[in-house]
């Protein structure tokens, strides 16, 4: 498979509005033919640390503000460790 090349819109995204447990990213699209698929963006809702689980299984700490877009392709969003309240993941 190679690398992508172009950026497009995303068309989907899903509002978390609290992330005290952890949020299987690959299960949780909101449209059942994106399943199984990484997240691509993450907004804060909120500043602190997001911590996420990239495909390859290692996790990263992103010290985050509010309204930030970061750009990331992940499978889970740790609740350990993430202290940003809310968030919106796009698809």
């Amino acid at each position: 498979m190679s690398a992508q090349t172009n950026l497009y819109s995303s068309f989907w995204f899903k509002n978390y509005t609290s992330l005290g447990s952890d949020v299987d990213l690959l299960a949780d699209g909101p449209d059942p033919v994106h399943k199984r698929v990484p997240c691509r963006r993450i907004v804060p809702g909120s500043t602190g640390n997001l911590v996420v689980v990239q495909m390859d299984g290692t996790s990263r700490t992103l010290p985050v503000t509010s309204g930030e877009t970061v750009d990331v392709q992940a499978k889970t969003i740790t609740a350990s460790g993430t202290t940003v309240t809310a968030a919106k993941v796009y698809w």
